[in-house]
């Protein structure tokens, strides 16, 4: 079984390390050197983001040669990566304390339950779901200023949609650079 904890030197707070960890690319072809490192160390590759085509989430098992942690430092030392990053949490028994549900990423979803420095912006998901998980007769609208239409976590009816900026239907994504 992976180790998932460490010590913070010199606090002697616990930090988790969760099972993934990132690694950039210098340049694209390097994919075939990450592969090859990955198998070698029975890490699987879950994949990239289009918005940042050359950092790559990685997974360690049980079979893994070590956990995120050594892995990360691994990928890294080989110098075919310009950098190599652990997933930590703020603490390893943080993990464990969301009784209400059964999802790993959970504690990366800051905005529905945390305890953090900024441990009272969210929603308290688990508070909430202890009165209700809703009903499907209840229709929400979500108005927000930016939504990617084509992520993979979102079901999104864009065509009942309505633009607040351009005032029109279905919404539709701009960007002015003039702006930023």
């Amino acid at each position: 079984m992976l180790d998932h904890t460490i010590i913070r030197q010199g606090s002697g707070d616990t930090v988790g390390i969760s099972k993934l960890f990132y690694v950039k690319l210098y340049k694209t072809s390097d994919i075939t050197l990450l592969d090859s490192i990955a198998n070698s160390n029975n890490v699987s590759i879950l994949g990239n983001d289009s918005d940042m085509p050359l950092i790559y989430t990685m997974e360690c098992s049980n079979q893994s040669t070590g956990n995120a942690l050594d892995m990360a430092n691994l990928f890294y030392e080989s110098t075919y990566f310009e950098h190599s990053t652990p997933s930590f949490t703020e603490s390893f028994n943080y993990l464990n304390t969301f009784e209400c549900v059964n999802d790993f990423y959970f504690d990366q979803q800051w905005g529905l339950e945390n305890t953090t420095e900024y441990y009272n912006i969210d929603i308290n998901a688990c508070d909430a779901w202890e009165y209700t998980k809703g009903n499907s007769d209840i229709i929400i609208a979500v108005l927000d200023s930016g939504v990617k239409l084509d992520h993979e976590d979102l079901s999104i009816n864009a065509q009942i949609g309505w633009d607040i900026e351009t005032e029109t239907s279905p919404s539709d994504i701009y960007f002015d650079e003039e702006e930023y």
